[in-house]
């Protein structure tokens, strides 16, 4: 899974603060902390779609966000298997999962099952021998949303 924390660096100080601030500021902090969680997963998707990614879709619908149990921090990320193959690409000498380019030749090539099955086989010997391209979407997309991030924290903490 891949997962970013919206507390990096500096934020941690600020969540440990907290106590100090009054519940207006605990608010905005929250509030902040959702609209970008909320950000980085519309971009996430969007750059997805932008890099040619998606064939079933199933990658982009799992881009998930879970708040902390006092929404002071978030994980952005997905569950799906293959979704560190795409961010990063797949070094030669490693077989991706053949399940999940039966699904992808049925998508993008041919509905048929054996010949899907056949292709599949062929496109994982492809990617054993060269590996993948990185087609970047969750990092870009936090890398993109941190310093609005952090510019409206150090708001939020400017106005107590």
């Amino acid at each position: 899974m891949i997962e970013i924390r919206l507390d990096q660096g500096d934020m941690q100080r600020v969540i440990q603060r907290m106590t100090k601030y009054n519940n207006n500021v605990r608010q905005g902090c929250q509030r902040e902390i959702g609209h970008s969680s909320l950000s980085i997963q519309r971009m996430a998707r969007e750059n997805l779609r932008a890099s040619g990614a998606i064939a079933t879709g199933r990658l982009r619908s799992s881009v998930n966000i879970r708040f902390t149990s006092d929404r002071l921090g978030a994980l952005i990320g997905t569950n799906v298997n293959y979704a560190g193959d795409v961010e990063y690409g797949q070094k030669p000498g490693h077989w991706p999962n053949v399940g999940d380019l039966v699904r992808w030749v049925r998508k993008k090539i041919t509905s048929n099952v054996k010949a899907s099955r056949r292709i599949a086989y062929l496109v994982g010997r492809k990617i054993f021998q060269r590996g993948t391209e990185a087609k970047p979407y969750l990092m870009p997309a936090a890398e993109k949303t941190w310093p609005v991030f952090k510019h409206n924290i150090h708001r939020v903490l400017k106005m107590s």
